[in-house]
């Protein structure tokens, strides 16, 4: 059974000469973490007169994505982003995610958005009675 988890709906942004990085904990129940599951998030990268920025997107200290400039569209346009996340890297309980931008290159990332498709392990329900069905 697929589930999801709503990691952050505010708006952030990370840029170099500031905040660089943004994490966020959150509580997975009973994923099968032998199974892949989706990252999906809205970015809006803004370029400056010397390049866009190079974000990293890490699921406890591992690296799940690296976006490059040249992987973009340019400067100020909203977009989705969908990362497959190898099995293994999501663990029951509690898990961590951080945004971060490189210090070496310009630019700022908003994010927002943020959504985890993942597989609940086989045999596991979650009491129907708690949630009113």
């Amino acid at each position: 059974m697929s589930e999801f988890v709503v990691i952050t709906d505010a708006p952030f942004t990370i840029q170099r000469g500031s905040d660089i990085d943004k994490d966020f904990d959150f509580n997975l129940r009973a994923p099968d973490v032998s199974m892949c599951s989706v990252l999906m998030f809205r970015l809006n990268t803004f370029e400056t007169e010397t390049g866009l920025v190079v974000l990293t997107v890490k699921i406890n200290g591992q690296g799940v994505m690296t976006q490059h400039p040249d992987q973009l569209f340019g400067g100020d346009q909203h977009r989705t982003l969908h990362e497959v996340v190898a099995p293994g890297i999501l663990r029951p309980g509690e898990n961590n995610i951080e945004f971060s931008v490189s210090t070496n290159t310009p630019g700022l990332a908003r994010i927002s958005d943020v959504v985890l498709l993942w597989q609940q392990a086989r045999g596991f329900l979650f009491p129907r009675f708690l949630f009113g069905h």
